[in-house]
C-alpha cells in the first residue's frame, strides 16, 4: 500500500439503527438518518484514501481469495483538516453491488454509517471500526458519502452540522477501498486453433485490490503459446500438448507489494474421427456400412450422421455421402465423411434365333455386362452355359450371378418361323356322280368347302362348323372326298 500510517487515533464509531439498537463488537453500532447535504461547497477537510489495516493500522497487503480475514479494521486518512473539530461522516458500505452493514450482512434500509471523531481534527490516519465478515478478494466502496465538521469553539459536537454544512466537494463521489492485493484468474476453454490437436484456453485477470497501478506477470505452463506475457489480458493460449498445466499469475502495486496465485489447468486433446466405408455388394443394394473411429478427445462421445442416427456406426446404407458430427465431452467437435458405392449393374442382353416351322434348331445369344466378373448362368432348362442352341419353341428364362453374389434375370420367347404354302391333296380328277354339282351347297355336302380360290388356306377352310388353320405346325392338308 502506498499510504503509509502517521499517527493512530481511535474513532468515536456512531451508528443508530431504526429499528433499535445494534451493537458491532465493543463499540456503539446504530445506523442514522442522512444529513442534509444541501450548502456543501468548503474544501477544509479532505480524505486521502480508505483501507483495510490490522489492530496497528498496518495495511494488509495481501491475502488468498476466499480465505476469510480477522482481526482487520477500516481506516480512513485525512490528508487535510487544519483547525477544525467535531468531524462527522456519513456512507453506505457496498460489498461489490451489495450494500452492507460493517458485519458484512446485507443491509436494505436508508440509514447511513455514522462516524464522528470529536475534539480537535488534524490529519493522520484513524481506526474507523472492525471488518467482520471479509473474505479476501471482495471489493468495499463507501458511497453517498457525507463529511461535516465544527470551527474551533462550536459547542454542537459531531454529527450532522447545525451550522451550514461544511462539505469536501471532492470526496462526495464514491471510495473505493483498498484492499489487500488477491491475484486470482478465471479461464475458458476453447478447442484450439489451427489444428493443433488440443485443447487452448482463454485466462482473463479478476484481481482486486493493491494500490495505484498494478503490473502483471503471466506464465501459462508447458508447451504453452505464449508461454508468458506481462499484460493484464485477457490471454489467448494455445497448448501442443495434453496434461496438467501449472499457470502462475502475479500482481504487483506501485508500492512494491505482490502477491500471486497459481491454478493447475488440465488439457486435454482434441478429438480425431475417421471412418472405413464397406461398399454396397450389388447395384441398388442397402448393405452398405460406416464404421467410425474416434481417438483423442474426452469421453465419452456424442455423434449425429446426416441420416439423423446417432449412434457411433451406421449400416444398411445405400449408394451416397454419409457424414458425421462426433462431439465430445469437452464440447470439441470433429467432422468425417464417406461415400459408399455400388457395382456397376449387371445388364443382360438376350438375341433368339427363331427355329423353322415345326423344328428345334433355335437358339439364344446371351451377352452380359456390368457387375463383377466372372459371371454363372442357370437356365430354367437346368443348363448352366452363357448360349443355348437346338431349342424348341417355347419362353427361356435365365439368372445370371456374379463374383458377388449379385443376380440379374431376364426371358426371351421363341416362336417358329411359318415360311411354307401349306400342300392340299385331292384327287386329280375329282367326279361327282349322279348329281349336279351345282346341286352340292354348303348345307348338303359332307365337308364345308369354298368356291371361291384362296391363297391362305384359314380362308378357304373356315366355314360353319370346321377350321383349320395355319399355325405352324400344319405342314400340310389332305383333302379327301
Amino acid at each position: 500500500m502506498g499510504m503509509k500510517t502517521t499517527h493512530l487515533k481511535k474513532l468515536i464509531f456512531i451508528v443508530l439503527l431504526l429499528c433499535g439498537g445494534l451493537v458491532f463488537s465493543q463499540t456503539t453500532v446504530t445506523m442514522q438518518a442522512p444529513c442534509n447535504v444541501s450548502g456543501c461547497g468548503a474544501q477544509d477537510v479532505e480524505i486521502g484514501s480508505v483501507y483495510i489495516g490490522d489492530i496497528n493500522g498496518d495495511p494488509i497487503t495481501t491475502c488468498t481469495v476466499g480465505d476469510p480475514l480477522t482481526d482487520i479494521y477500516l481506516y480512513v486518512d485525512i490528508s487535510k483538516a487544519a483547525s477544525k473539530i467535531d468531524l462527522y461522516l456519513q456512507f453506505y458500505l457496498m460489498n461489490g453491488t451489495d450494500k452492507i452493514d460493517k458485519d458484512g450482512n446485507v443491509y436494505v434500509g436508508t440509514d447511513k454509517i455514522s462516524i464522528g471523531i470529536s475534539g480537535s481534527i488534524s490529519p493522520g490516519v484513524y481506526q474507523m471500526f472492525e471488518l467482520v465478515n471479509y473474505t479476501c478478494g471482495e471489493e468495499l466502496t463507501l458511497t453517498d458519502v457525507y463529511i461535516s465538521w465544527q470551527t474551533p469553539g462550536s459547542i454542537v459536537g459531531p454529527g450532522c452540522a447545525t451550522q451550514q454544512s461544511k462539505c469536501s466537494g471532492e470526496n462526495l463521489p464514491p471510495i473505493d477501498v483498498q484492499t489487500p492485493i488477491a491475484p486470482d484468474f478465471t479461464f475458458e476453454y476453447n478447442c484450439g486453433t489451427g489444428g493443433s490437436g488440443f485443447q487452448g484456453a482463454t485466462y482473463t485477470n479478476t484481481s482486486t485490490g493493491g494500490d495505484g497501478t498494478l503490473t502483471y506477470q503471466w506464465t501459462f505452463g508447458t508447451d504453452s503459446s505464449p508461454s508468458m506475457a506481462t499484460t493484464e489480458g485477457p490471454h489467448l493460449v494455445n497448448y501442443t500438448s495434453s496434461g496438467t498445466k501449472m499457470v502462475t499469475l502475479i500482481v504487483t502495486d506501485e508500492d512494491g507489494d505482490t502477491n500471486s496465485i497459481t491454478k493447475n489447468i488440465n488439457i486435454d486433446s482434441t478429438p480425431n474421427a475417421g471412418i472405413v466405408g464397406t461398399n454396397a455388394s450389388c447395384y441398388g443394394g442397402s448393405d452398405g456400412a460406416a464404421d467410425l473411429t474416434v481417438t483423442g478427445g474426452k469421453a465419452p462421445y456424442t455423434y449425429l450422421w446426416n441420416t439423423g442416427a446417432t449412434t457411433e456406426d451406421i449400416s444398411g446404407l445405400t449408394e451416397g455421402t454419409y457424414d458425421v458430427v462426433v462431439t465430445d465431452a469437452n464440447g470439441c467437435i470433429a467432422l468425417a465423411e464417406v461415400t459408399i458405392t455400388q457395382p456397376q449393374e449387371l445388364s443382360l442382353s438376350l438375341l433368339g434365333s427363331d427355329l423353322s416351322c415345326g423344328g428345334s434348331d433355335g437358339a439364344i445369344d446371351l451377352t452380359v455386362s456390368g457387375g463383377i466378373a466372372p459371371y454363372t448362368y442357370l437356365w430354367n432348362t437346368g443348363a448352366t452355359t452363357e448360349d443355348l442352341s437346338g431349342l424348341i419353341e417355347g419362353t427361356y428364362t435365365v439368372t445370371v450371378t456374379d463374383a458377388d453374389g449379385c443376380q440379374k434375370e431376364d426371358s426371351i420367347t421363341l416362336v417358329s418361323i411359318d415360311n411354307e404354302n401349306p400342300v392340299i391333296s385331292v384327287p386329280e380328277n375329282l367326279g361327282i356322280e349322279g348329281c349336279d354339282e351345282n346341286d352340292i351347297t354348303a348345307l348338303n355336302a359332307r365337308y364345308p368347302f369354298s368356291l371361291s380360290e384362296s391363297s391362305d388356306i384359314k380362308d378357304s377352310f373356315v366355314t360353319t362348323g370346321y377350321t383349320a388353320s395355319d399355325d405352324g405346325v400344319i405342314a400340310s392338308i389332305t383333302y379327301i372326298d
